[in-house]
């Protein structure tokens, strides 16, 4: 059973402009970055990993209990991100900026 706990009073504000305008993007936070082509994505990678371990309230969600109270909990689930190699990133744009609001719950 995960561990929940209330929200703030500023969570809830968001959280209820969130689900007003569920297609809105305006919390999500969105950064498209050109990478050098010598990278080291793996190890990229495996920072981003270490990171998010590091400070688990980044990977917080929001659900709303049986009774119709939104609460938050820490994701349990294991961080993981997925490397993608994108060679016109203006014509991915459009998915690049909105695929976030798509993260399951």
């Amino acid at each position: 059973m995960k561990q929940t706990a209330p929200l703030t009073q500023s969570q809830f504000g968001v959280f209820a402009e969130c689900m007003q305008n569920p297609e809105s993007d305006l919390y999500q936070l969105s950064y498209l970055l050109t990478l050098e082509k010598d990278m080291d994505l793996e190890r990229l990678k495996t920072a981003i990993i270490k990171a998010m371990e590091a400070h688990p309230y980044a990977n917080c969600r929001v659900k709303v209990n049986d009774e119709g109270v939104a609460e938050q909990y820490i994701e349990e689930a294991p961080f993981d991100i997925q490397i993608e190699e994108i060679t016109d990133i203006e014509a991915e744009k459009p998915r690049l900026l909105t695929s976030s609001l798509r993260h399951p719950n």
